[in-house]
């Protein structure tokens, strides 16, 4: 049985890791809900981790408050409020973290609804005109394709009579 609780804490502590490799590769996952999942899981993990820190602090605050104040004891008590101030520092490091990662997911949850707005097509307008349709054929700079020949076009007659000079 032992084991298993050691395998436990191996596995949590191993998380961090974890969670590293996949921020480091973050910009290239193209899946938003991918992206999603992985800004939450960065935000339960460390609102775990502040919630673990502040309850260690708490006890070991309680427990140096019960301490004796022996003098021989000194040494103990100097262990004890050094554990208390590096958890102390834990939990405000930690809830830094799960103040980043909670705005991470909010720009995140921001950029998802624009782009998925702006894909819809419907609330986006372009002040450009956009591709010609069957009452947008009057185009003066396009030659219809398959149209009738202009009236000056070649009818039988010599093409050299047709031909006049450029006026410069």
């Amino acid at each position: 049985m032992e084991g298993d609780g050691v395998e436990r804490i191996t596995a949590f502590l191993k998380q961090p890791q974890t969670i590293l490799r996949l921020i480091s590769i973050f910009e290239a996952i193209e899946n938003p809900d991918t992206k999603k999942y992985i800004v939450l899981g960065d935000l339960v993990f460390s609102a775990l981790w502040c919630f673990l820190w502040f309850i260690g602090f708490c006890y070991l605050a309680d427990m140096w408050r019960k301490a004796d104040t022996n003098p021989l004891l000194t040494s103990q008590i100097n262990n004890c409020q050094a554990a208390i101030t590096f958890s102390f520092f834990s939990v405000i490091t930690w809830a830094g973290l799960s103040v980043t990662a909670f705005r991470k997911y909010r720009q995140l949850l921001t950029e998802f609804e624009y782009s998925r707005d702006n894909l819809s097509g419907d609330s986006y307008s372009s002040p450009y005109a956009s591709f010609p349709t069957a009452q947008d054929q009057g185009d003066p700079y396009q030659a219809k394709p398959f149209s009738e020949p202009p009236a000056d076009s070649f009818n039988g007659e010599d093409a050299a009579n047709k031909f006049s000079p450029p006026p410069y």
